[in-house]
């Protein structure tokens, strides 16, 4: 059994307009599920950049910008408050079964640190960051708070990555890492430009959807898929067992066909360990 808290964690170092904000997060035997953030006055979300959570001191996750992190938990389903705050979800609401969506707590009882950081950018109305957590603390059969339970474990790693093509065609993308499974690829392109995404492992077509068709399924699996943007989502039915398998593989790519100049940042959601992190 496991109890759900809500809690307040420490203060948060560096906020202030231009700097950059660090959140040492408590470690032991508790699982996040979500790690929050209150906003005192205003802030510019357009300006937050480069967010971070390093476990260990290693990035597990890398958002290019705050805008694109609020974006994918949109897509998922997860409430995106406009002004009042903006959280990191680790607990996949949307799978069906909860002890599959609790997989992906980010627990801290073998890691020696959690943190998040990100660039604030020009902030001229922000007075202040108050951090809060959404935990689950797994107990043995005594009834205590269990080492195993809320160890680290699998964890969902993102990364991003940029790129860009003069006038319409196709841009072929064959660097994205090959990890052990791929849960989705995020594409946010700076103008509503794509037209058809393929997905080849090596030489065998894996996905090939307009935006359309990609809107389509999306949405048809609880999906919300804003004007411009393309998902290419392997968890589409709500379960895990159907992500993308890439060890062992000798080649991977993405063809985008697009109408115009695209310019884009791709984020990549790998289900992994912190061994291979």
């Amino acid at each position: 059994m496991s109890l759900v808290q809500v809690n307040t964690l420490p203060s948060l170092s560096g906020v202030a307009s231009g700097s950059r904000f660090t959140l040492q997060a408590p470690v032991g035997r508790r699982s996040y599920q979500k790690i929050g953030f209150d906003i005192a006055g205003t802030l510019t979300k357009a300006n937050v950049e480069n967010i971070e959570v390093l476990v260990a001191g290693l990035p597990v996750q890398q958002w290019k910008a705050l805008t694109d992190l609020e974006k994918v938990s949109s897509y998922y389903g997860y409430n995106v408050d406009p002004t009042a705050e903006f959280c990191i979800p680790f607990y996949k609401r949307f799978l069906t079964s909860a002890s599959e969506a609790s997989i992906f707590n980010y627990g801290t009882s073998d890691v020696p640190t959690l943190q998040i950081r990100g660039d604030l950018g020009t902030q001229a109305s922000l007075t202040g960051l108050t951090a809060y957590s959404l935990e689950t603390t797994v107990a043995d059969d005594n009834g205590e708070p269990s080492f195993n339970g809320n160890a680290l474990g699998v964890f969902e790693k993102v990364r991003n990555f940029t790129y860009s093509a003069s006038g319409a065609g196709t841009l072929d993308i064959d660097n994205i890492p090959r990890e052990a499974f791929l849960n989705a690829i995020h594409l946010f392109p700076a103008a509503d430009v794509i037209t058809n995404v393929e997905v080849f492992v090596d030489n065998v077509k894996v996905w090939d959807a307009s935006k359309e068709r990609m809107t389509e399924v999306c949405t048809g699996s609880g999906r919300t898929v804003a004007a411009g943007d393309y998902h290419i989502d392997f968890l589409l039915n709500n379960a895990l067992g159907s992500q993308l398998t890439l060890a062992g593989t000798s080649d991977f790519r993405l063809r985008i066909t697009h109408s115009g100049t695209i310019s884009l940042t791709a984020y990549a959601q790998y289900l992994t360990d912190f061994a291979t992190a």
